[in-house]
């Protein structure tokens, strides 16, 4: 009897154009694996009107003029839409990642700050002026302004994220 030959399925998502070098990576990734079967799906055409209508929702809510802080999770994808859209946070985190990302957005980078186990209503009381008013609130406010056009220079086109993304996947497909 045959051992087993290991199957990966690589699904790409249809979120802006990293999805596309990510799929490129895949498939350099499958030819030098010959051991291994490889399957790749697109949930372009499922996902793309749903995440686009997503997207489009978040963005505009965080975007509002009346938005002055942005209570989350701390996961990486609701810390980019809050930096996106230049808007102080209070991190409640509750695993894996949120809770480094809740302590870099609050002691690292200075724009928010994180509540703590148990979360209770006085907290969240004392937190949401920190974020608005005051010194503290002007300080995290004016960094978050700060960070945000640094992200928005290096998700540009040209900016240092693609650019190194596309050198990542260059150097898997053996092209650099």
């Amino acid at each position: 009897m045959s051992a087993a030959v290991p199957h990966v399925v690589v699904i790409a998502f249809p979120f802006a154009s990293h999805a596309v070098k990510l799929f490129r990576l895949a498939r350099a990734l499958a030819a030098a694996a010959p051991a291994a079967t490889f399957s790749f799906l697109s949930t372009a055409a499922l996902l793309q009107e749903q995440q686009k209508k997503h997207d489009d929702t978040l963005a505009a809510v965080l975007r509002h003029a009346s938005v002055g802080a942005f209570v989350t999770h701390a996961g990486w994808a609701s810390v980019l839409e809050g930096v996106s859209a230049g808007v102080p946070m209070a991190c409640r985190p509750f695993f894996t990642d949120q809770k480094m990302n809740a302590q870099l957005v609050a002691r690292v980078w200075g724009f928010g700050t994180v509540l703590e186990e148990p979360m209770k209503r006085e907290a969240v009381a004392e937190a949401v002026p920190l974020l608005l008013a005051g010194d503290q609130g002007i300080r995290m406010w004016e960094k978050m302004q700060e960070i945000q056009r640094m992200a928005a220079s290096a998700f540009a086109p040209d900016g240092g994220s693609r650019e190194n993304l596309d050198k990542l996947v260059k150097i898997v497909c053996g092209e650099l």
